[in-house]
C-alpha cells in the first residue's frame, strides 16, 4: 500500500476521514434525543404546558389572544353570548370579578389538548412530529457515513504504524482490514444514493399528495424502507468477496484493491461493476433530476396563479360599487374556494369580537387554506404567500445542484470502475496519471461524505431550523455563562 498511498494523499485522506466522522456524529446526535433536548423550539413548546394542567377554557382563551395580537392557523369559534354576559356583568359590578367561562367538556378538552395555542407553539409541534421522516432518512445517511469513516480510520492508522515499523501485521489480517474497508465503501456509496432518493421521494409526496401524506408515510414504513436499503447495500457489497472465499482465491491488498470495487474479481465481475454503476449512479440521478424539475414546475405554476388571483382582487377593490358578497374563485388545479363576508362600508369602523368569516370549500381544500383565503379578503393589498412560492421554487432549483454535487464528486470514481476491467487486460496501458486519477477519485468520494450532509442540512428547511435552534441555544448558554464574569470585572 506504500507506493499507492503517498505522502501527499495519506494526510489528506486522514483529514477528510476525521472531519467527516466528527461532522456526521454531530448530525446524528442533532437528529435524535441527546442534542434535540437542547433545542430552543423544544423548550419553547413547553411554555404552554400549563394550559393542560390548569383546566381553563382553552377555546375562549385562544380566541381572545387571536383577536388581539396573534394570527392563528386554525379557526377557533367562540360563543358570543358568553362574552356579552361577561361584559354586562363587568359594567354592572366594576369591582367584582367576572364570572368564569363555561368549562370545556372532557371529550373536547382531549381533542384540543394536542392543538397549539400560538403560532410559535404550533410551529414547534409541527416541527417535532410532521418532519420526523426526514430525520429518519438523514440519520440513516449520517450513520452509514460514520461507519465507513470508522472503518477507514482504523485501516489508515494500521497502515501508518505498519509502514513506520512500530507494529507488524500479518498478510491475512491485513487482507481482512482491506476487505472490511472495501465492503464499507461499496455499502456507503449505495446507502448515500438510496438515502438521497428517499429524501427526494418524501419531499415529492409531501408536495404532490399533501392530503394523503400521513396515509402514505408512517414511521414503520420509513424504518422498513431504511432497513431494506441497508440489507440490499451490504449484501450487494459482499457478493465479490463471498465469491472469492468460495473459490479459494487470495485477496489482494493494495490501495486500489481496497478502495475500488470489483477489482478483486475483475475478470469475472465486469457485469457486477456495470450493475453497480446503473443502480447507484444513473437511475438515482435521473430520478432526482426528474423529481426536482417537477417540483420546480408546480411551484412556479402556483406562484403564477397566486399572482393572477391577487390581480383579480385588486380589480375588484378598485370598483366603487359596494358588494355584500365577495365571490372569489381561485385557480389552483381542481380547487375552488368561495368566501362570503359582511358588506363593506366606505368608512372603516371598529369591528366587534365575532367569529371568523364563513368559508365554503369545494374539493379537497384544507382548513388552513380557507383561513388563508379569508386573510387575503381582509388584506387585499398584501401578497404574503407569493414570496413563499418563489422561495420554494428557488430552494427546489438549488437542491438539484446540491444533490447533483454528490453525483458530480462520485463521477470520477464511477469512471474508474468502468475502465478498470479494460486496463487489467492491457498492463501496458497503465501509467502514473491513471494511478493518480484513481487516488483522486477515492479522495473525491470522501470529500462528498463531508460536503453532501452539510449542504443538505443548510438547504433543507427542517434541518436548518433544528441547527439554528441548537446554535441559538448554544449562544444563549455562552452569554449566560459570560455575563456573571463581566459583572464581576465591572464591580472590581
Amino acid at each position: 500500500m506504500e507506493p499507492y498511498l503517498s505522502k501527499i494523499y495519506q494526510p489528506v485522506l486522514l483529514g477528510l476521514v476525521i472531519a467527516s466522522l466528527l461532522e456526521n456524529v454531530f448530525f446524528i446526535l442533532l437528529t435524535i434525543k441527546p442534542l434535540h433536548r437542547l433545542c430552543y423550539l423544544h423548550r419553547r413548546r413547553r411554555k404552554f404546558a400549563f394550559l393542560a394542567r390548569t383546566r381553563v377554557n382553552i377555546r375562549s382563551l385562544a380566541y381572545s389572544i387571536q383577536s388581539t395580537a396573534i394570527p392563528f392557523p386554525v379557526q377557533i369559534v367562540a360563543h358570543t353570548n358568553v362574552f356579552a354576559v361577561a361584559s354586562q356583568s363587568s359594567d354592572r359590578q366594576p369591582n367584582s370579578r367576572s364570572p368564569k367561562v363555561n368549562q370545556m367538556p372532557s371529550d373536547q378538552r382531549l381533542q384540543f389538548r394536542s392543538r397549539c395555542i400560538s403560532a410559535e407553539s404550533n410551529e414547534a409541534h409541527c416541527y417535532s412530529t410532521k418532519h420526523r421522516f426526514t430525520f429518519y432518512y438523514f440519520c440513516s445517511l449520517c450513520t452509514s457515513i460514520t461507519l465507513l469513516m470508522s472503518a477507514t480510520l482504523v485501516n489508515i492508522l494500521i497502515e501508518v504504524q505498519t509502514n513506520r515499523g512500530h507494529i507488524h501485521v500479518a498478510d491475512e489480517r491485513r487482507a481482512i482490514h482491506c476487505l472490511f474497508v472495501g465492503v464499507a465503501l461499496v455499502a456507503l456509496v449505495m446507502l448515500m444514493s438510496f438515502s438521497l432518493v428517499q429524501l427526494t421521494t418524501d419531499r415529492l409526496i409531501a408536495i404532490f399528495r399533501p392530503f394523503h401524506y400521513w396515509r402514505i408515510m408512517s414511521s414503520w414504513k420509513c424504518l422498513t424502507v431504511i432497513a431494506a436499503g441497508w440489507s440490499v447495500s451490504i449484501l450487494f457489497a459482499l457478493v465479490p468477496y463471498i465469491h472469492l472465499r468460495l473459490s479459494y482465491k487470495p485477496l489482494r491488498k493494495d490501495f486500489k484493491y481496497c478502495y475500488i470495487i470489483g477489482l478483486q474479481g475483475s475478470e469475472d465481475f465486469r457485469a457486477y461493476s456495470y450493475a453497480f454503476i446503473i443502480l447507484v449512479f444513473i437511475i438515482p440521478l435521473c430520478f432526482i433530476l426528474w423529481a426536482y424539475a417537477k417540483i420546480y414546475r408546480i411551484v412556479k405554476q402556483s406562484a403564477g396563479r397566486h399572482a393572477e388571483n391577487h390581480a383579480r382582487y385588486l380589480r375588484q377593490a378598485e370598483t366603487k360599487e359596494p358588494r355584500s358578497t365577495a365571490d372569489l374563485t381561485l385557480k389552483n388545479g381542481n380547487v375552488e374556494c368561495r368566501c362570503f363576508g359582511p358588506p363593506q362600508s366606505a368608512a372603516r369602523e371598529p369591528r366587534p369580537l365575532a367569529p371568523p368569516l364563513r368559508c365554503r370549500c369545494f374539493s379537497n381544500l384544507s382548513r388552513t387554506a380557507c383561513s388563508q383565503v379569508n386573510h387575503e379578503t381582509e388584506n387585499r393589498d398584501a401578497v404574503p404567500f407569493l414570496s413563499d412560492y418563489l422561495r420554494k421554487a428557488k430552494s427546489a432549483k438549488s437542491a438539484v445542484w446540491i444533490l447533483s454535487s454528490f453525483y458530480g464528486l462520485t463521477l470520477p470514481y464511477m469512471c474508474v470502475i468502468f475502465y478498470q476491467p479494460f486496463i487489467d487486460r492491457c498492463p501496458k496501458c497503465r501509467s502514473v496519471w491513471l494511478d493518480s486519477f484513481e487516488r483522486t477519485s477515492v479522495i473525491l468520494v470522501y470529500t462528498a461524505t463531508v460536503i453532501t450532509p452539510v449542504i443538505y442540512a443548510f438547504r433543507d428547511g427542517v434541518l436548518k431550523k433544528r441547527m439554528d435552534s441548537f446554535f441559538r441555544s448554544l449562544k444563549l448558554a455562552c452569554v449566560k455563562s459570560t455575563i456573571p464574569n463581566i459583572l464581576k470585572k465591572r464591580q472590581e
